[in-house]
Protein backbone atom coordinates (compact mmCIF):
# COMPACT_ATOMS: atom_id res chain seq x y z
CA UNK A 1 0.00 0.00 0.00
CA UNK A 2 1.39 3.40 -0.96
CA UNK A 3 1.02 5.97 1.83
CA UNK A 4 3.11 8.60 0.11
CA UNK A 5 1.58 12.06 -0.08
CA UNK A 6 2.95 13.72 -3.21
CA UNK A 7 1.64 17.18 -2.29
CA UNK A 8 3.61 17.10 0.99
CA UNK A 9 6.82 16.30 -0.89
CA UNK A 10 6.14 18.99 -3.53
CA UNK A 11 5.59 21.58 -0.76
CA UNK A 12 8.92 20.54 0.76
CA UNK A 13 10.68 21.03 -2.60
CA UNK A 14 9.24 24.55 -2.98
CA UNK A 15 10.15 25.38 0.63
CA UNK A 16 13.73 24.17 0.18
CA UNK A 17 14.33 25.81 -3.20
CA UNK A 18 12.97 29.15 -1.95
CA UNK A 19 15.21 29.21 1.14
CA UNK A 20 18.04 31.70 0.98
CA UNK A 21 21.45 30.06 1.08
CA UNK A 22 20.35 26.66 -0.26
CA UNK A 23 22.38 25.10 -3.08
CA UNK A 24 20.54 22.16 -4.64
CA UNK A 25 22.94 19.35 -5.58
CA UNK A 26 20.50 16.76 -6.89
CA UNK A 27 16.79 16.01 -6.94
CA UNK A 28 14.33 13.55 -8.37
CA UNK A 29 10.62 14.26 -8.34
CA UNK A 30 9.38 11.14 -10.09
CA UNK A 31 9.63 7.51 -9.00
CA UNK A 32 12.09 7.87 -6.11
CA UNK A 33 11.41 11.26 -4.55
CA UNK A 34 14.38 13.07 -2.97
CA UNK A 35 16.37 16.29 -2.93
CA UNK A 36 19.96 16.79 -1.76
CA UNK A 37 21.21 20.29 -0.96
CA UNK A 38 23.81 22.27 0.94
CA UNK A 39 22.56 24.56 3.72
CA UNK A 40 24.58 26.25 6.47
CA UNK A 41 27.64 24.11 5.70
CA UNK A 42 25.79 20.80 5.85
CA UNK A 43 24.56 18.42 3.18
CA UNK A 44 20.89 17.69 3.77
CA UNK A 45 19.05 14.80 2.16
CA UNK A 46 15.25 14.96 2.12
CA UNK A 47 13.14 12.08 0.88
CA UNK A 48 9.72 10.60 1.13
CA UNK A 49 9.23 8.05 3.87
CA UNK A 50 8.48 4.75 2.18
CA UNK A 51 7.76 3.09 5.57
CA UNK A 52 11.16 1.39 5.47
CA UNK A 53 12.62 4.43 7.21
CA UNK A 54 9.89 4.95 9.79
CA UNK A 55 6.94 2.56 9.71
CA UNK A 56 5.10 4.66 12.31
CA UNK A 57 4.90 7.67 9.98
CA UNK A 58 4.46 6.38 6.41
CA UNK A 59 3.95 9.09 3.82
CA UNK A 60 5.83 11.77 5.72
CA UNK A 61 8.79 13.63 4.34
CA UNK A 62 11.99 12.92 6.25
CA UNK A 63 15.46 14.51 6.37
CA UNK A 64 18.97 13.37 7.19
CA UNK A 65 21.92 15.68 7.92
CA UNK A 66 25.56 15.16 6.92
CA UNK A 67 28.46 17.36 7.94
CA UNK A 68 30.98 18.30 5.26
CA UNK A 69 34.45 17.42 6.49
CA UNK A 70 37.37 19.85 6.17
CA UNK A 71 38.69 18.36 2.90
CA UNK A 72 35.39 19.34 1.23
CA UNK A 73 35.07 16.01 -0.58
CA UNK A 74 33.93 13.82 2.29
CA UNK A 75 31.01 13.85 4.67
CA UNK A 76 29.87 12.17 7.83
CA UNK A 77 26.29 11.41 8.79
CA UNK A 78 25.23 13.22 11.96
CA UNK A 79 21.54 12.30 12.13
CA UNK A 80 19.14 9.52 11.43
CA UNK A 81 16.00 10.40 9.49
CA UNK A 82 13.95 13.09 11.20
CA UNK A 83 10.47 14.36 10.32
CA UNK A 84 10.60 17.28 7.89
CA UNK A 85 8.28 20.06 9.08
CA UNK A 86 9.62 22.82 6.85
CA UNK A 87 13.08 24.34 6.83
CA UNK A 88 12.49 25.38 10.44
CA UNK A 89 12.80 21.73 11.51
CA UNK A 90 16.19 21.48 9.80
CA UNK A 91 17.41 24.78 11.27
CA UNK A 92 16.18 23.74 14.74
CA UNK A 93 18.08 20.47 14.40
CA UNK A 94 21.28 22.26 13.30
CA UNK A 95 21.00 24.80 16.12
CA UNK A 96 20.66 22.04 18.74
CA UNK A 97 23.14 19.55 17.23
CA UNK A 98 25.98 18.30 19.35
CA UNK A 99 28.02 15.74 17.45
CA UNK A 100 31.42 14.28 16.69
CA UNK A 101 32.09 14.25 12.95
CA UNK A 102 35.26 12.19 12.90
CA UNK A 103 33.71 8.83 11.98
CA UNK A 104 31.68 7.28 9.16
CA UNK A 105 33.53 9.19 6.43
CA UNK A 106 32.06 8.61 2.95
CA UNK A 107 32.43 10.32 -0.42
CA UNK A 108 29.69 12.85 -1.16
CA UNK A 109 27.05 11.39 -3.45
CA UNK A 110 26.32 13.34 -6.60
CA UNK A 111 24.11 12.94 -9.62
CA UNK A 112 26.77 10.89 -11.44
CA UNK A 113 27.75 8.54 -8.64
CA UNK A 114 30.55 8.74 -6.14
CA UNK A 115 33.31 11.28 -6.21
CA UNK A 116 36.70 9.57 -6.60
CA UNK A 117 38.19 8.77 -3.20
CA UNK A 118 41.41 10.60 -3.99
CA UNK A 119 39.67 13.76 -5.28
CA UNK A 120 40.66 16.00 -2.36
CA UNK A 121 44.35 15.06 -2.67
CA UNK A 122 44.31 15.61 -6.43
CA UNK A 123 42.51 18.96 -6.09
CA UNK A 124 45.08 20.11 -3.51
CA UNK A 125 47.92 19.03 -5.82
CA UNK A 126 46.42 20.91 -8.81
CA UNK A 127 45.87 24.08 -6.76
CA UNK A 128 49.38 23.93 -5.28
CA UNK A 129 50.80 23.68 -8.80
CA UNK A 130 48.55 26.07 -10.77
CA UNK A 131 46.26 27.85 -8.32
CA UNK A 132 46.18 31.53 -7.55
CA UNK A 133 44.98 33.42 -4.50
CA UNK A 134 41.30 32.71 -5.30
CA UNK A 135 41.70 28.93 -5.51
CA UNK A 136 43.97 28.77 -2.46
CA UNK A 137 41.52 30.97 -0.53
CA UNK A 138 38.65 28.61 -1.32
CA UNK A 139 40.64 25.56 -0.16
CA UNK A 140 41.70 27.35 3.04
CA UNK A 141 38.05 28.11 3.90
CA UNK A 142 35.30 25.59 4.70
CA UNK A 143 34.26 24.28 1.28
CA UNK A 144 32.45 21.46 -0.49
CA UNK A 145 33.03 19.60 -3.75
CA UNK A 146 30.42 18.47 -6.25
CA UNK A 147 30.76 16.51 -9.48
CA UNK A 148 29.84 18.94 -12.27
CA UNK A 149 27.77 18.29 -15.37
CA UNK A 150 30.99 17.76 -17.36
CA UNK A 151 31.83 14.16 -16.51
CA UNK A 152 33.02 11.94 -19.36
CA UNK A 153 36.16 10.14 -20.58
CA UNK A 154 37.92 13.35 -21.64
CA UNK A 155 36.95 15.60 -18.71
CA UNK A 156 35.94 14.93 -15.12
CA UNK A 157 35.20 18.34 -13.69
CA UNK A 158 34.56 19.01 -10.01
CA UNK A 159 33.13 22.25 -8.63
CA UNK A 160 34.93 23.40 -5.46
CA UNK A 161 32.77 25.94 -3.62
CA UNK A 162 33.05 27.87 -0.36
CA UNK A 163 30.41 26.79 2.14
CA UNK A 164 29.67 30.38 3.15
CA UNK A 165 27.90 32.64 0.70
CA UNK A 166 28.99 36.15 -0.16
CA UNK A 167 26.79 39.25 0.19
CA UNK A 168 24.92 38.41 -3.03
CA UNK A 169 24.20 34.79 -2.09
CA UNK A 170 26.95 33.42 -4.35
CA UNK A 171 29.30 30.59 -3.36
CA UNK A 172 32.79 31.61 -4.45
CA UNK A 173 34.68 28.76 -6.04
CA UNK A 174 36.40 27.24 -9.01
CA UNK A 175 36.42 24.08 -11.14
CA UNK A 176 39.14 21.49 -11.58
CA UNK A 177 39.43 18.83 -14.25
CA UNK A 178 40.73 15.59 -12.73
CA UNK A 179 41.65 14.14 -16.15
CA UNK A 180 43.74 17.05 -17.45
CA UNK A 181 44.77 17.99 -13.89
CA UNK A 182 44.03 21.66 -14.48
CA UNK A 183 41.97 24.51 -13.13
CA UNK A 184 39.24 25.16 -15.67
CA UNK A 185 36.86 27.71 -14.25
Amino acid sequence: MNYFKLDEFNKAIVDIENTEGVVVLDKQVDNYHFITFVHRGYIIYVQRNDAAIDENHPGRVMFMVNRILPDGCNKTQISFFEAYEGMKSINDFLDAAKFDCQSNIQPIHSRYGLMPSDASKLISKIVAKDGGAREKGVLDAPHFCVVSETWNKEHRVIDVLKTEQDFYGHHDGFQVDLVTESICG
